[in-house]
């Protein structure tokens, strides 16, 4: 039983890089939304589960628009699931650690009923991947803003100083609820994020392994395992809900018959340097991006004052320019001449991005937020 325990706990290799995450995604974006300066708090693009697969449809053309800067923080995502299978998810995503928080309340109270089988599991976890495919065709036919009605991320994340839709909010309630009672709902049955990570990482070096000579067969790893994996079945995880939380590890009750590593038997990677190894593989590109973006200097115009029907509830920070454009009925190239932004700056942008751009640290969501509302005055 005492494997069991440890099971259900989250250890500090977990925990500590997941309320780091949530802290600075969530501190950051009220900061901005307030209109305060937040520089050193960096709101890292594309960790909304929607918006990184919208960002990467976007980037790569699927809107007609290619925009390579939105591929920075979606290419540590990535690099950390091809080396270490779906690390992100278990360990970095704010809207993940939620749920799981929330969890360990619905465990305490609950006891054994918590995390019940749910009927039709196997066939629910499929639809991640019709998400995934909506989420993108979204943006090929429409634009990203219009997932926003229904993307739990921001209301997370924004949802204490920004205007966000009332129904995102009601998906966030949900879920959350839901958390109470099933273990990460959202991943388990909704994340197109989760879909994409799980499938880049199926061939990841870094797994769950099993030694079968030394294994008992005692299935406490399945047991312990929150998504319903079969571990005991296989030598190497391979399955694509698989986060790399590790519990099954945790509950096996024989030393060495359960590692997470590169082979088994063979030396296990040690939580914490599973999750060092996250944040260095996760941060490798932003600071590359980092370096490169401050090699050279742009400079922004101050914004001129202008006429415009928007009000502040009317802009979303997960809305592109162009969406922002259209919304007050003008072309883009007049919008960008308002916000004072650079002719050539792409359209497709999302308004929470745009200050990662070099040389508009000042463009904050709150600053177009008060540039526009001033002006309809």
């Amino acid at each position: 039983m005492a494997g069991t325990a440890s099971a259900r706990s989250i250890p500090p290799s977990r925990w500590l890089p997941q309320l780091l995450f949530v802290l600075v995604v969530i501190g950051g974006a009220t900061l901005r939304n307030l209109g305060l300066p937040a520089q050193w708090i960096p709101e890292l693009r594309a960790l909304c589960p929607i918006g990184a697969v919208e960002a990467l449809a976007s980037a790569t053309g699927l809107s007609g628009v290619t925009d390579w800067s939105r591929l920075v923080v979606p290419a540590g995502v990535l690099l950390t699931a091809v080396v270490l299978g779906a690390v992100f998810c278990g360990r970095l995503c704010p809207l993940g650690s939620v749920q799981e928080w929330v969890g360990i309340v619905g465990r305490r109270i609950l006891g054994n009923r918590y995390n019940r089988p749910v009927p039709g599991d196997r066939m629910l976890r499929h639809l991640r991947f019709l998400v995934l495919a909506a989420v993108a065709g979204s943006v090929f036919f429409y634009g990203a803003a219009v997932t926003d009605a229904f993307n739990p991320s921001p209301a997370l994340i924004h949802g204490w100083t920004a205007t966000v839709p009332v129904t995102a909010l009601v998906v966030l309630v949900l879920v959350l609820g839901a958390s109470f009672f099933v273990e990460r709902p959202w991943c388990r049955w909704l994340c197109p994020y989760g879909a994409l990570l799980g499938t880049a990482g199926r061939l990841a070096p870094v797994t769950v392994r099993r030694n079968p000579e030394t294994c008992v067969d005692c299935s406490r790893c399945d047991r312990a395992c929150p998504l319903t994996v079969s571990v005991s079945s296989v030598n190497a995880v391979r399955d694509d809900r698989c986060n790399r939380c590790e519990r099954c590890v945790a509950s096996c009750p024989v030393s060495g018959a359960l590692v997470m590593g590169v082979r088994a038997p063979g030396r296990p990677l040690h939580r914490g340097r599973l999750s060092a190894a996250a944040l260095l593989l996760f941060f490798t590109p932003l600071l590359f991006s980092y370096v490169a973006e401050h090699t050279t200097a742009g400079t922004v115009s101050a914004p001129p004052e202008s006429v415009t029907t928007l009000a502040a509830e009317d802009i979303t920070p997960m809305m592109t320019l162009a969406d922002l454009a259209e919304r007050a009925g003008i072309s883009s190239g007049t919008l960008l001449d308002r916000l004072g932004l650079p002719a050539d700056l792409d359209a497709g942008i999302f308004l929470i991005d745009i200050e990662d751009e070099p040389g508009l640290e000042h463009a904050t969501v709150g600053h177009i937020r008060s540039v526009l509302t001033e002006n309809s005055q």
